[in-house]
């Protein structure tokens, strides 16, 4: 295996002509690639910029495994690594961006630099079982797998890794979830291996991709074309905000073939089309209570809950339609269940005003600071994919991806769907 050695640098200031210096981007030529991340203010008013700069040459990645213990010699690579001067990056950078000049401001110093071979590998497990059948020992992050650190990709997933597993093992030693499993395993829990692990692979799949074409030249002879780059480039953005993963079917994930009673919403789910498996995107929303405008996820803390969120429909103050034989039966499933553990929320696309007396008095008991009609600025039901005639019933998992995506009439497949995740009471 032999892959390319990259170079890195945060630098305060950069004086350069080239107009999206100050974007995410790629920057190929016939000298080689360089990768563009534009960081944040520091402390003196200015701003940090982040270059990936493809070193021309080739490395060894089995070189530095098979180096003896005690040997003097190192390896080339490592020789080549411990041989990478600011100059020599700078060097090289210019010469992918020419007929453009970099340099760093006068009287500033990098931030850090360094170089860094590319390599991909995965553990075939996350979790170990003892004897008695039950997993009891986890590994997350650069324990499991390992891959090129652009974007920040490696340290997102690794929190989501832990994230994950955090969630989960706490639901297991509160005694939340369900025991199925003959040998007396934690269902709920024994999913962690399973969502992750296939996260992983896909990230592990991607990188691999990504990095090769981003040390390829673009030009006929090796038939990568800017379009292909472009996408594969937009496609990481998936990674590194979590919001392009999606878990495959499985207690806590059903999907919309497992009953006729779930949804399809229509539209792009990258944009907020609700989709089973998929993160549960932010909305701008305004509370019914106080009438204050309100953004979705500060309403809903990552506390450790389930939500049961109910988009009612357009008949929501109709006595005895589908709207309150929703809101009163998901009132009923989340009592059905340990205290705290499921919290209520509402979404009306109404736009008259009306009283608390005219819906169930369950939603003021449940979910009185948790209802919410529709922004100005937003639509829910539009950004959703979810038509304000049908309506849905969500069930969101406590790290915000979307578990079950059903219709109003599907009280049955909603009180299923958590009796497969948390203890009944």
């Amino acid at each position: 295996l032999r892959i390319n050695l990259h170079l890195g640098l945060d630098v305060v200031e950069l004086h350069i002509g080239l107009a999206d210096i100050r974007n995410r981007c790629a920057v190929h030529s016939e000298s080689g690639s360089v990768m563009v991340i534009p960081r944040e203010q520091i402390a003196t008013g200015e701003y940090l910029t982040r270059l990936y700069v493809q070193d021309p040459g080739d490395v060894d990645a089995k070189a530095d495994r098979t180096t003896t213990p005690g040997d003097e010699k190192k390896s080339s690579d490592k020789k080549k690594r411990a041989e990478v001067t600011l100059e020599y990056i700078f060097g090289q950078a210019n010469a992918v961006f020419a007929p453009y000049k970099i340099k760093i401001r006068e009287g500033t110093v990098p931030d850090w630099y360094a170089a860094y071979q590319i390599g991909q590998r995965m553990s075939p497990k996350f979790s170990s079982r003892t004897p008695d059948g039950v997993d009891r020992i986890f590994i997350v992050g650069d324990a499991c797998h390992t891959h090129s650190p652009k974007a920040g990709q490696g340290m997102n997933v690794s929190m989501m890794d832990s994230f994950n597993l955090s969630w989960k093992l706490a639901h297991s030693i509160l005694g939340l979830t369900p025991h199925a499993s003959e040998n007396g395993a934690d269902t709920v829990l024994e999913t962690f291996e399973a969502e992750r692990v296939d996260t992983a692979r896909q990230l592990i799949e991607f990188d691999a991709k990504f990095s090769h074409m981003f040390s390829g030249k673009l030009n006929a002879e090796t038939g990568l074309t800017h379009d292909e780059f472009l996408k594969v480039f937009r496609d990481g953005s998936g990674f590194t905000s979590g919001c392009g993963l999606e878990y495959k079917p499985s207690r806590l994930i059903w999907s919309p073939q497992n009953s006729d009673d779930m949804v399809v919403a229509t539209g792009d789910p990258i944009n907020g089309a609700l989709t089973v498996g998929r993160r549960f995107l932010n909305v701008e929303l305004k509370r019914y209570a106080d009438n204050t405008t309100r953004q979705l996820h500060d309403e809903l803390p990552s506390n450790g809950r389930y939500r049961l969120m109910v988009l009612t429909s357009s008949d929501l103050l109709e006595p005895d339609r589908q709207s309150q034989k929703a809101l009163e039966a998901c009132a009923t499933i989340a009592d059905k269940h340990p205290a705290g553990s499921i919290d209520l929320a509402i979404i009306h696309p109404l736009k008259e005003r009306f009283e608390w007396t005219q819906i169930p008095s369950c939603v003021k008991r449940l979910a009185e600071m948790r209802t919410y009609g529709l922004a100005k600025t937003e639509d829910a039901y539009k950004i959703y994919g979810i038509t304000k005639e049908q309506g849905a019933i969500v069930a969101i998992r406590p790290d915000g991806y979307v578990g079950a995506l059903c219709r109003l009439s599907a009280l049955d497949t909603v009180e299923k769907y958590f009796q497969g995740c948390l203890i009944t009471i």
